[in-house]
């Protein structure tokens, strides 16, 4: 999106006193935010501002004196404004900030600017994920980044390695805004030698991107700038003074959210790392091929399948161990600790869960109170939440895993009583019309509501002693917001109506009347109604400034919340789902006693999950090749013992009889088959990118999961590649590798390595069909099945029966090494790989790719 102040000529005339101020406030804003201008109970959008409005929303354009305009209710702005924003347009809302006054042109000023990065709407969020803006600032050979969630204040920077590492915090992060400097290149659209984002990203959201003002970027700037936020003299102890990008990120950041969107930051009070050096790292490709956030198919992620939270921060908070594993042994048994200690008390843990039922969203509530956009209801939802806090800490009393959390659950019984005796019970959704608090809270505003009131007794009796006085038995007293309390007289009576009556309005059926006395007292009531309403709102606002006064105990609180919830949600799932608590040790294993997949068992129905034992170690058994039939379950069994390993990590109890996992630097994961046609790459080069990355940076504290490696090419050439793929794990990476493969040949490399194991999956021929045990064995298959799961997908009898004929001729030929149908096959082979040019459509010269051809 382009920043220009320049803007475009509006098409107004003549030009009143409303459209210069339009005009003005427009002129305050880049030209591509939409302007929503307040006029009374409407926000009106006028010339390109409205016809890009009306197409985006579907509403009806109108002309005011050529001026193009359309508008929406102020009660159902919210709406209006998420669909404009979630169509990538960044919007403005001006409101009046003064009462109206006759003769005086009301004063308004812009308050807010909502863009993707800075949504707040609860309704137009997901409840349990962050809403990250993201900013970047490339450098030579590193990358500044920094996000902000402004619904929970959640502020993070740091600097990334290279654009491998850009692509898992995007899909880590999966951020709605992405902010560059002005002239910069946009860093998602890189290629490298390893990877193409693109084909990465595939299951992330599309963010929208953003250009700000490339000097808001500078060190010195941006220095300033978090220096005066955070009220210290050094940027050292949120790990930006040794950072420069990562603190000209953070400092852009803080000054497009501050200054271009006026987002209030009060509640933004740390920066957190954006990347740790102590956590278990999974990059894009195991995010996306282990969905943990997302599923390919129809079925449940990781992330859903496991998830039993029950407030909207927890699941955030959960979402975040996910994607963010622990690497540090210690952390790792503290989380478990806490996760015993509900999972061995089923009466308090049910207790809990019951309490934490009441709680709502209370990061973002305080967040929309830091921002002074919170509405009664949610203020009312905020004392909800807070009422069940003391509740909690006291289940936490016996807890020694619980004790500095049970500090941050701070009592506040005397906000919640202040609140509860301010406001009613039935809150409305705004306080623009009053009836926000209780009779007997403020005695200024009981006299006003008293006067108000009486006024509108006398109005009764005035009706009454009318029809008394002319005999106009239909008489009736109506309102008119503009006309005010009118005497309404049907026009079949009109020759009765007294002289004294002054005639207002005029209808269809009837006219309306006024006297001087009814004139008076409407003075009286509408004077009384609006210093109330204004009263009411100046009270709200008093209250706002109350719990923002306690902000950060009660962000404190909050957090600890989300923290209780995770841990909880975990012991339900163990108890559950009859998960165990891990063993965690330093050396790297896996040792996996009756292991079940998370998502997979809970998805069958009618059928019991068959478990399997795994055993990997940095001595006997780094490498384990697995061979089977298709259909038998190799790549259920890969992501099992990967998503046990993360489960370990993340603190969780696991789906296993019993398990020791040692502390792993890193999950890389190689499963099926995907391409990027977008930017010209087969589903072979993106395997081979895929490979060479995990074999480039996996070590001897990682697990590798590989299925069907060389498959996308020719036999020969893909059977060498997983050869020598398999022996560098094993021999120079030395890491723990589960290898899936029907390349049985591989099984050759358990005789001369011992730290090579060969397992299968099990299956039984009957009558010429495979059944399929799901149990893994020791051994090899040397036997894939193909024709079997041909037949079950539908192939034609027909078409079977001839496969079945030639793959008899082909193995009849190989178990004749030197028969002439071999030695013609292998040498068209030969004669075709040096005819073909390594990539179809594209020359070759002095050994560098030349132009596309064709």
């Amino acid at each position: 999106m382009k920043s220009s102040q320049s803007q475009p000529e509006v098409k107004a005339s003549p030009e009143t006193p409303m459209m210069a101020q339009y005009r003005e406030r427009k002129a305050e804003l880049p030209a591509d935010v939409l302007l929503l201008f307040r006029l009374g109970d409407f926000y009106e959008l006028f010339g390109e501002d409205a016809q890009a409005g009306a197409s985006l929303l579907g509403l009806a354009l109108t002309h005011r004196q050529g001026m193009p305009m359309c508008g929406m209710p102020v009660d159902s702005a919210d709406g209006y404004i998420a669909r404009l924003v979630e169509a990538g347009r960044r919007v403005a809302v001006c409101e009046q900030v003064e009462a109206p006054k006759p003769g005086r042109l009301v004063r308004r000023e812009i308050t807010r600017v909502i863009s993707p990065g800075s949504l707040l709407d609860p309704s137009s969020l997901r409840s349990k994920e962050n809403n990250f803006c993201l900013a970047l600032v490339p450098g030579r050979n590193q990358m500044g980044a920094a996000a902000i969630d402004l619904g929970t204040g959640e502020f993070r920077a740091g600097e990334l390695g290279g654009e491998g590492e850009l692509a898992d915090l995007l899909c880590r992060l999966r951020p709605s805004e992405i902010l560059l400097p002005e002239e910069a290149a946009d860093p998602r659209t890189c290629r490298t030698r390893d990877k193409g984002l693109q084909a990465l990203l595939g299951a992330c959201a599309k963010p929208v991107l953003t250009r700000h003002k490339k000097w808001a970027f500078t060190e010195e700037h941006a220095s300033t700038l978090l220096l005066s936020h955070f009220g210290t003299k050094s940027l050292a102890g949120f790990g930006l003074a040794a950072a420069p990008l990562a603190l000209s990120a953070a400092g852009g950041l803080f000054h497009y959210l501050r200054e271009e969107l006026r987002q209030d930051l009060s509640h933004v009070r740390d920066i957190a790392p954006i990347c740790r050096a102590d956590l278990l790292v999974l990059d894009a490709v195991a995010q996306r091929t282990l969905e943990l956030l997302s599923a390919l198919g129809q079925g449940k992620s990781f992330l859903e399948a496991i998830d039993r939270t029950l407030t909207p921060g927890g699941g955030r908070l959960l979402r975040q161990w996910v994607c963010e594993p622990l690497g540090d042994r210690t952390r790792i048994q503290a989380r478990q600790d806490g996760i015993a200690f509900w999972a061995e008390r089923d009466r308090s843990r049910r207790e809990l869960r019951e309490l934490l039922r009441t709680i709502r969203d209370l990061e973002r509530l305080l967040a929309k109170v830091a921002q002074g956009s919170a509405s009664p209801r949610e203020i009312g939802a905020i004392k909800d939440s807070l009422k069940p806090l003391s509740k909690i800490r006291d289940l936490l009393a016996l807890s020694g895993e619980w004790a500095s959390r049970r500090g941050d659950l701070e009592p506040q019984e005397d906000l919640v009583a202040e609140i509860e005796r301010a406001l009613v019970a039935d809150l409305p959704l705004s306080c623009r019309e009053g009836g926000i608090f209780q009779s007997g809270f403020d005695p200024a505003l009981d006299a006003l509501r008293e006067a108000a009131e009486s006024g509108k007794e006398w109005l009764l009796a005035f009706e009454r002693s009318e029809r008394e006085r002319t005999g106009l038995r239909s008489l009736k007293l109506r309102y008119h917001p503009v006309f005010g309390y009118l005497l309404e007289v049907p026009r079949g009576q009109l020759s009765h109506v007294p002289s004294d009556y002054v005639r207002r309005q005029t209808l269809a059926n009837a006219e309306r009347f006024t006297r001087p006395e009814l004139q008076e007292m409407e003075q009286k009531i509408l004077g009384a109604e609006g210093r109330a309403r204004e009263l009411e709102r100046e009270l709200f606002r008093s209250l706002q400034q109350l719990l923002c006064a306690r902000l950060p105990a009660l962000q404190r609180a909050a957090r600890a919340l989300n923290e209780i919830d995770v841990a909880a949600a975990l012991a339900e799932l163990a108890r559950e789902r009859g998960y165990v608590r891990p063993e965690m040790v330093e050396e790297p294993i896996v040792e996996i006693v009756g292991g079940r997949h998370p998502v997979v068992e809970q998805a069958l129905v009618g059928e019991r999950f068959v478990p399997n034992d795994t055993y990997l170690d940095g001595r006997h058994a780094r490498l384990a090749i697995l061979t089977g039939p298709n259909m038998a379950g190799k790549s259920t069994y890969l992501r099992q013992i990967a998503l046990i390993c993360l489960l370990a990590h993340i603190g969780s109890f696991v789906p296993a009889a019993r398990a020791k996992i040692g502390i792993l630097d890193r999950i890389f994961t190689r499963i099926g088959a995907s391409d990027d046609l977008a930017s010209g790459q087969s589903t072979f080069l993106v395997e081979m990118q895929e490979t060479a990355n995990l074999l480039r940076h996996s070590t001897e504290r990682s697990l590798v999961i590989l299925d069907e490696v060389g498959r996308g090419t020719s036999t020969f050439d893909g059977l060498s590649i997983a050869w020598a793929v398999a022996e560098e794990l094993c021999d120079r990476n030395r890491c723990l590798t589960l290898f899936a493969t029907h390349y049985h040949e591989l099984a050759e490399l358990a005789r001369n390595r011992s730290a090579v194991r060969n397992l299968s999956l099990a299956v039984r021929e009957i009558d010429g069909e495979a059944v399929y045990l799901r149990k893994v064995v020791e051994g090899v298959i040397d036997k894939s099945y193909g024709l079997q799961v041909a037949r079950l997908a539908g192939l034609p009898e027909r078409t079977i029966a001839r496969a079945a004929e030639v793959l008899s001729g082909l193995e009849a030929e190989e178990e004749d090494p030197g028969s002439k149908a071999v030695e013609a096959r292998r040498r068209r082979r030969r004669e075709e790989a040096e005819d073909l040019p390594l990539f179809p459509g594209w020359q070759r010269q002095n050994g560098k790719e030349g132009d596309r051809v064709g």
